[in-house]
């Protein structure tokens, strides 16, 4: 004989099931439930998108300043091709003149130069004139012969001058002139530890066959 649930139970076991699916639905698709972890936002999950849409720093331009002090033992000897020459005074007291020509540092970085510069004169045919003579003096030596209007005190020249950008190291070549005494058309002039010439075209006439040529000093030194 087999056994028959009745209509009761059956509708019991009906009526639980339907009760079933029904809170299934409302765990997942009612509007008051939470998302499921799969649909959250990423930042809510802290994973990492490859493709999200990100933002770079705008890094602006900066002033780098410049060191108050130069190491003059950190710069580089001047090379030539950052100098030039200017012609920048002259002197005169009777006969005796002096003129003040200065090496200029057209390049970028600081660099140094030290001891006297080679000098040698250029006659009117533009060849070397060998009979004046070059005399090394120091810079007290030539102002005594521009007389106590002109004179200044000098320390002796430190052995090398630091040339900041657009600086200067300058020297003075002094000399006897008379309009009877042989004339020169031009200076020639190496900076110290260089081979290259500079002519500073400076008509002269130039007595007692000799010139002569201070070391060079920094801006501080001028009078």
């Amino acid at each position: 004989m087999r056994f028959r649930p009745s209509m009761p139970l059956a509708a019991a076991l009906l009526l639980l099931a339907t009760g079933c699916a029904h809170v299934n639905r409302n765990a997942a698709g009612s509007p008051g439930a939470p998302a499921l972890a799969d649909d959250a936002p990423l930042h809510t999950r802290g994973g990492t998108n490859p493709n999200a849409p990100y933002e770079v720093a705008v890094q602006k331009p900066q002033l780098v300043k410049r060191p108050a002090i130069i190491d003059i033992n950190a710069a580089a000897p001047c090379n030539a091709a950052n100098l030039n020459v200017f012609e920048t005074g002259a002197k005169v007291n009777g006969a005796y003149r002096a003129v003040r020509l200065a090496f200029v540092n057209t390049g970028a970085q600081p660099c140094k130069l030290g001891g006297y510069p080679a000098i040698s004169l250029i006659d009117q045919q533009g060849g070397p004139v060998g009979s004046i003579s070059i005399e090394k003096v120091t810079a007290d030596t030539l102002t005594a012969q521009l007389g106590p209007a002109q004179q200044a005190t000098f320390t002796q020249p430190s052995p090398e001058v630091l040339l900041a950008p657009r600086g200067n190291a300058w020297f003075e070549v002094g000399y006897t002139s008379s309009t009877d005494c042989p004339a020169i058309s031009g200076i020639a002039v190496s900076a110290p530890g260089t081979l290259h010439l500079f002519t500073i075209n400076h008509p002269l006439t130039i007595c007692a066959g000799k010139i002569q040529v201070t070391a060079l000093r920094g801006d501080e030194g001028q009078d």
